[in-house]
C-alpha cells in the first residue's frame, strides 16, 4: 500500500481480475487456477500436485510434506535440520472436503472420476451431494454436469462461500 494513495474497492478489484483473466486468454495465456495462467503445456506442476491432492515431500528447514494420509514438516530450523531433527506432525490430511476444496481452485474443477477413484463409492455419493448443492447457486457462478462442478471467473470471486455452499459444511 502506497501512503496517500487510494485504494480499489471491492468491485474494483473485481473487474481488474475479470479483465485479466480475458485479457490473458486474449494472449494465449489460459486460466487453470484461481490464480495461476499459463499457455498450453506450460501449467505447474508443482502447483499442480497441491490441488490435485496428490502427495509431496518437502526438504530442508521450513518444508512441509503430504504423504501417506499425513502432513508433517521441518522446523524452520537450520541447525536442527543439520543434526537430523525429525519433522514436526501436522496432522492428518486429504479428506473429501480437502480434496474438493483443493480441486475446485482448478478451472477443471471437481470431477466425478476423481472422486470415486479417491474415495470410492462414499466418493461418489459425497460428490452427488456437491452436485445436488450445485443446483441451488447462481449459474454464472458455476458449471455443473453431473461429471464436474467447476467455478467460472466470476464464481472464483466467491470461491470460499460457494465452496462452504457445495459441501454443506465450514472448511
Amino acid at each position: 500500500v502506497v501512503r496517500g494513495e487510494k485504494q480499489p474497492d471491492d468491485d474494483q478489484q473485481a473487474d481488474m481480475y475479470l479483465w485479466t483473466v480475458e485479457r490473458l486468454a486474449a494472449a494465449g495465456y489460459r486460466q487453470y487456477e484461481i490464480s495461476n495462467f499459463a499457455r498450453a503445456g506450460f501449467q505447474s506442476r508443482h502447483n499442480l500436485k497441491y490441488w490435485m491432492g496428490r502427495p509431496y515431500i518437502g526438504f530442508g528447514p521450513g518444508a512441509h510434506s503430504f504423504f501417506e494420509g499425513r502432513r508433517f514438516y521441518y522446523p524452520r530450523d537450520l541447525e536442527g535440520f543439520l543434526q537430523g531433527n525429525s519433522p514436526a506432525e501436522d496432522g492428518t490430511g486429504g479428506d473429501f472436503g480437502e480434496f474438493a476444496m483443493l480441486n475446485l481452485r482448478l478451472t477443471r474443477g471437481l470431477r466425478r472420476e476423481d472422486c470415486l477413484s479417491r474415495f470410492g463409492a462414499e466418493g461418489g455419493a459425497l460428490f452427488d451431494e456437491a452436485l445436488e448443492n450445485a443446483r441451488h447457486c447462481p449459474p454464472q457462478l458455476l458449471r455443473a454436469d453431473g461429471e464436474s462442478i467447476s467455478f467460472t471467473p466470476e464464481g472464483f470471486l466467491v470461491s470460499n462461500a460457494l465452496v462452504v455452499k457445495l459441501l454443506g459444511e465450514e472448511l
